[in-house]
């Protein structure tokens, strides 16, 4: 098999791009239920009644961290790396958006969709179509060739 040099599509930088921005607001938002787990000080407080088994926002607070802030880091390094699992981990990523936007928007339904969901929604859309282009699986996916031992 021949090994041959690609350059890094624009697909992989509008990802990375997208995967940035999904840091920012993560840490936004997880660092504010930090420091204010009741949520009022981001307006949130009336919000906690609906959702079931928790008293404050500290477990979402440390879920926005752990999964949308440290994640896409890790991807970022994947992308720009040119490593096969950040293929699977943006993958695994949208999926998680879409799921936490889902669980949100049943939980809080009566509030109406709310700009957060519709930023995160669309963030998943984009990075959804850049992971499914050709150009980014076919530079995610390059050929290493073995190791030949030297006589």
């Amino acid at each position: 098999m021949e090994v041959t040099e690609m350059r890094m599509p624009m697909s992989i930088l509008v990802l990375v791009a997208v995967d940035v921005v999904l840091t920012g607001l993560a840490l936004l938002g997880g660092v504010s239920l930090l420091l204010d787990p009741s949520g009022a000080s981001i307006g949130m407080d009336p919000y906690l009644s609906y959702i079931p088994l928790v008293q404050d926002f500290m477990p979402a607070a440390v879920w926005l961290i752990v999964v949308f802030a440290a994640l896409p880091v890790i991807l970022i390094y994947g992308l720009l790396a040119q490593k096969r699992w950040a293929l699977i981990g943006s993958y695994a990523l949208v999926a998680l958006e879409l799921a936490w936007m889902a669980a949100q928007i049943y939980l809080l339904y009566s509030f109406g969709f709310l700009l957060w969901h519709v930023a995160i929604v669309l963030l998943a859309g984009v990075s959804l179509a850049m992971v499914l282009m050709p150009s980014v699986r076919r530079y995610l996916a390059r050929v290493v060739p073995p190791a030949v031992p030297q006589p």
